[in-house]
């Protein structure tokens, strides 16, 4: 009976141990897991700052062209007589100088 409770303790430690070295591994791999997440959820972002970049330089160009035509105007001297009339606003550019940050 010695014998078999000691081999059943043995038995009983090795399987807690088994046990352990299950746990540790599903913890590393849930780890692990959330690393790979966050790294596509970095890249998520990237992508995203690119396109907001890309979207942000094309709105300057937008507003850039609206003041040169605004200055060529002012240089041929009609700007003073005509005032904003002048000069063909599209809708959009009036909402982005109104709101340059409107569905950024």
């Amino acid at each position: 009976m010695g014998e078999t409770s000691a081999a059943n303790r043995k038995d009983v430690r090795w399987r807690r141990k088994e046990v352990v070295v299950e746990n540790a591994a599903i913890r590393e791999l849930e780890a692990l897991r959330l690393a790979a997440k966050a790294s596509r959820s970095i890249a998520t972002l990237e992508l995203r700052q690119k396109a907001i970049v890309g979207e942000i330089n094309e709105r300057k160009k937008r507003l850039r062209r609206l003041i040169a035509g605004i200055e060529s105007q002012e240089q041929m001297g009609t700007l003073p007589l005509h005032g904003l009339e002048s000069i063909s606003i599209a809708e959009e550019d009036m909402a982005l100088v109104l709101d340059p940050l409107r569905r950024l």
